[in-house]
């Protein structure tokens, strides 16, 4: 079998997997449904092990974090550990459910739904209560467009070095050059999401730079390096990875929400660790999605040496 069949069957069978991915988020069982969300139980301790206990039992929709203060499960909601607080009240019959409305809509509505039906089972009622601070009201949306835009602009950074080199009929950049170059468009892409109020997600704004810095950065490398490994078919290759896994964001999907094997790569790819990324530069950076994107940067200059030394195997 020549190399051109070999590389269109496999483009063929990662197209394939790529649609398969969407048709799962939008039609698997366990779409638009939360998954191990966490939810903080305030109460007295007895009652508190017991709730936590019975809550547990719910685990593949909500996950039970005890506390025994009230004003720390408040700081959890607001810092978004959590997604919803149930104060226990033993002299009701009603338990509070504080919510923030902040976060996707349909991921509050899905955990607020799963403690009723838990409350209820035990004989008690339940009260929603907003506690969404002022001025978070539609926080999510804003990031995932911050997302989407760092991630995306990154990636047109990358693609219009590689394609600029194509047209002059030139070689892509060695790699110092190259570096250089991307990081500063990738700056510029972070300095446009730190400065569009709409893409504001509420941090210092050298803060929220840095973070789409980064994702643009780790974008740009991406489609350096496909592009670098077949040309034409590399940039059709991280595109199509770079469009997949933006879906989420694109129909505004929570994390919490997605099926598998969603659930457990998205915060691996690019343009997951991208949001979390900008989902937590308000509260304190997280460590996770900056180890990711630094992976991917890291992976970059062995990918782009591996596929400069192995491209004459895609030509017939």
């Amino acid at each position: 079998m020549s190399w051109a069949a070999v590389r269109w069957t496999g483009v063929a069978a990662f197209a394939a997997i790529l649609l398969a991915l969407l048709g799962l988020l939008a039609w698997s069982p366990g779409a638009d449904r939360p998954h191990d969300a966490p939810v903080a139980v305030v109460a007295p301790g007895l009652v508190s092990d017991m709730l936590v206990s019975a809550y547990g039992r719910d685990e593949d929709h909500v996950r039970p974090v005890s506390y025994d203060d009230e004003a720390q499960a408040r700081r959890a909601l607001a810092d978004g550990d959590v997604v919803a607080v149930v104060l226990v009240d033993l002299g009701r019959s009603t338990d509070e459910v504080l919510v923030d409305r902040s976060r996707d809509r349909d991921l509050v509505a899905g955990v607020v739904a799963r403690i009723e039906v838990l409350e209820h089972a035990r004989g008690r009622k339940t009260s929603v209560v907003d506690a969404t601070a002022e001025g978070r009201e539609g926080k999510a949306e804003q990031v995932d467009d911050a997302a989407l835009v760092a991630c995306v602009g990154g990636f047109f950074v990358g693609l219009t070095h590689v394609v600029g080199a194509w047209a002059r009929g030139r070689p892509i950049p060695t790699a110092p050059r190259l570096a250089v170059a991307m990081t500063g468009g990738s700056l510029l892409v972070g300095a446009l999401v730190a400065v569009v109020p709409p893409l504001g997600v509420g941090a210092p704004w050298w803060l929220e730079l840095s973070a789409a810095a980064l994702a643009a950065l780790a974008s740009s490398a991406l489609a350096v390096v496909l592009s670098r490994a077949s040309r034409e078919l590399g940039v059709a290759v991280a595109s199509g990875i770079q469009l997949v896994s933006a879906a989420p964001l694109l129909r505004h999907v929570d994390q919490l929400m997605l099926p598998e094997p969603w659930l457990t790569a998205f915060p691996f790819t690019i343009i997951g660790a991208g949001r979390e990324l900008l989902a937590s530069v308000e509260s304190g950076i997280a460590v996770r999605p900056v180890l990711v994107l630094g992976t991917w940067l890291l992976a970059a200059p062995f990918g782009g040496s591996f596929a400069s030394n192995r491209t004459r195997l895609w030509h017939d």
